[in-house]
């Protein structure tokens, strides 16, 4: 009944977006923006409520964010590398042999030395990977040197920290309590650092520990706690128990070239209490040693955020969101969960943001939006882009969009698809041609498709005269319309308008007949540049509207062979034109507008126009005596609301129809 989708696009803006496994708004340096005016693309119409994070300093610093850390390290036999495999181009794949894998019948190539950051160890060497799917978790044995390392790092940026460490296979071993990262305590826990790795992978044990000693307010000295974790695989154990509220964040380290299976009782650790999970190529001892040093840089900086309001000073009253709270980022940022999108008007927009630091201090921020660059159909950067939201009626028994209500029946269901946002409830307005007006409320919210559909009842009279406003039924005489509107209640320019018709009438009624009338110029050629189109329309006043340039001499009454057209939108067409050898004539193709179209005159729903061939090849020669055959198809715009003669709503469908004529036509 009316367009299924528009066709532009509308965005949010939001910090640039990271790759990898769970993408997150990576940082914006608002501080760079301060003063400043930024250019967004004219369709964009929100600021995003979760795609907001602010960069932190790269130094961390000493005081309020120390933090008390316990490094938790996987000690079980996965960790270690008995084979390896060198693959196309040089890519090095090792496994460990766990007795089960067929890995183990593969051709050896011989059992060299390999250097790990503990030494040299002797691996088999395969000519083959068949059947090796146990892959090591830390063939280079760089666990050790880069927790070590950490833990150096921790005391000498946050030396006021407490560190412990634990290490794990089917029970716990080699524990270091939290002690203070004076040179002291960076000494005891460095030397409690051993692998010896054999056994099973139990998560429980280690975590049980850690948790007791954060419940031990003798060995705690800060107000922040977490826990490093470093892991190959999947437990073997239950450990639910562990993960209540009072849980630290857990932030997990999985050492793997690729994604697993395993990766979700780790990513769970990270869901769970709040941290973060990162995959990081166990062959890659540097990569892991600059994430783990991320991560305590993460935890130990006092000057995170913890709250920021936004607001849109020229929206009318100015738009407010507040953060609900805040997600350490695997780059050291701080995201902001909004209550709120912001919504953004085409043109300037005066931002403001006043940030509330960990330490209490506030910084504030402003700078300009100017959202009018030219429009961006795809997501990308900073911009995530949805269609515009649609309104179907739905019936409920069949559970399928209705094209127009039927005077049997009184109920549908009224379906809202549109893009993401904060929203749960949302009301739709409706009116009726007797100016009834009620408000739909769609309470059932569904985000399976990856974007919310939210669905509602609403009841109707069709044969109800004398409307009674806001009684929870549309009422209308007979055929008229109903129209529903809905708008984001922060975003006014996302918002879609349906029209329900009673009825819906076709666009092009009966077999249009080719009038054959007498030409009015003889043996003329032309220049084809100056008769672009071979294929004129004219109004029913012959008033050419389509294709007119160079063709005047064939506008009146005969000059060319004519059709005439009952039509009842706008419509497009193509038109070939071949000699009775079957030779190609002419082309020519145009299009009766909207514009057009609602100037014409019309009777009742539709209007007369003359299709008119001017007998001129595509070369610009007149044609001769003689039979012709035309191919014409016209594709009328339908789908789209317009008003017939007595000014009532008609919905008109779209149609595409081929025809194929015969004329003859003669020359003097």
């Amino acid at each position: 009944a009316t367009p299924a989708r528009a066709a532009a696009k509308r965005c949010d803006w939001h910090g640039p977006l990271s790759g990898g496994e769970k993408p997150y708004a990576k940082c914006v340096d608002f501080a760079s923006m301060e003063g400043k005016t930024i250019a967004l693309p004219k369709n964009v119409t929100r600021i995003a409520a979760d795609g907001i994070s602010f960069c932190v300093p790269p130094t961390p610093t000493t005081g309020a964010g120390d933090a008390d850390i316990v490094f938790i390290y996987d000690n079980s036999g996965s960790m270690t590398a008995d084979a390896f495999y060198v693959g196309p181009g040089g890519d090095t794949a090792f496994y460990y042999l766990d007795g089960n894998s067929n890995c183990s019948r593969n051709t050896v190539l011989g059992t060299p030395l390999v250097n790990t950051k503990t030494g040299p160890v002797a691996m088999i060497q395969f000519a083959s990977n068949t059947g090796c799917n146990s892959a090591a978790g830390d063939p280079y044995n760089a666990r050790g040197t880069v927790i070590k390392a950490g833990i150096d790092f921790l005391g000498q940026t946050s030396p006021t920290s407490t560190g412990a460490a634990i290490s794990f296979n089917e029970d716990i071993k080699y524990l270091q309590p939290p002690v203070l990262m004076n040179a002291t305590g960076v000494a005891a826990v460095k030397a409690s650092i051993t692998l010896d790795t054999n056994g099973g992978t139990s998560y429980g044990p280690p975590l049980r520990k850690a948790k007791e000693w954060f419940g031990d307010a003798t060995l705690m000295k800060t107000k922040k706690k977490a826990i490093i974790f470093i892991s190959d695989g999947a437990p073997h154990d239950n450990y639910n128990d562990v993960l209540t509220d009072d849980m630290p964040p857990i932030f997990s380290i999985y050492l793997s070239k690729a994604n697993t299976r395993d990766t979700a009782n780790l990513k769970e650790l990270a869901d769970e209490t709040g941290g973060t999970f990162t995959r990081v190529n166990s062959n890659d001892p540097a990569a892991i040693e600059a994430l783990l040093k991320s991560i305590i840089s993460t935890i130990t900086k006092n000057t995170l955020p913890k709250s920021a309001t936004i607001s849109n000073k020229t929206q009318s009253p100015p738009q407010i969101s507040r953060s609900t709270g805040v997600t350490a980022n695997p780059d050291g940022s701080a995201g902001m969960q909004l209550d709120s999108i912001i919504g953004l008007k085409e043109g300037p927009n005066q931002i403001e943001i006043s940030l509330v630091r960990e330490d209490n201090t506030t910084l504030n921020y402003h700078f300009t939006m100017n959202v009018s660059a030219g429009e961006i159909g795809s997501s990308s950067g900073n911009y995530t882009c949805w269609d515009m939201p649609t309104l179907a009626a739905i019936d409920k028994k069949t559970n399928l969009p209705v094209e127009i209500y039927a005077p049997n029946n009184n109920a549908y269901d009224l379906k809202l698809t549109r893009s993401p946002s904060e929203l749960k409830n949302v009301t739709v307005t409706a009116a009726s041609t007797d100016d009834d007006k009620e408000s739909i409320s769609l309470t059932t919210l569904n985000n399976n498709l990856g974007f919310p559909t939210q669905t509602g009842g609403f009841s109707y009279n069709p044969a109800e005269g004398d409307p009674g406003l806001n009684n929870g039924i549309l009422e209308v005489d007979d055929h008229g319309d109903f129209t529903f509107n809905w708008f984001h209640p922060r975003d006014a320019r996302e918002n879609v308008t349906f029209v329900l018709p009673g009825r819906i009438i076709p666009v092009i009624s009966g077999d249009p007949t080719l009038k054959i009338q007498k030409p009015v110029t003889e043996g003329v050629t032309f220049d084809p540049v100056k008769i672009p189109n071979q294929v004129i329309v004219l109004d029913a006043k012959d008033r050419c509207i389509v294709n007119c340039k160079g063709t005047e001499s064939f506008h009146g009454d005969g000059g060319a062979p004519t059709w005439n057209i009952t039509i009842k939108s706008p419509f497009r067409f193509s038109c070939k034109v071949f000699d009775n050898f079957g030779q190609f004539v002419s082309n020519s193709e145009g299009e009766l507008s909207a514009k057009e179209w609602g100037a014409l005159g019309k009777n009742g729903d539709s209007a007369v126009v003359h299709f008119k061939i001017v007998p001129v090849s595509k070369d610009g020669q007149q044609l001769g005596t003689g039979a012709y055959l035309m191919m014409t198809t016209i594709s009328a715009l339908g789908d789209e609301v317009t008003k017939n003669s007595a000014g009532e709503t008609i919905i008109v469908k779209n149609a595409k129809r081929e025809y194929l004529r015969k004329f003859g036509y003669v020359r003097k």
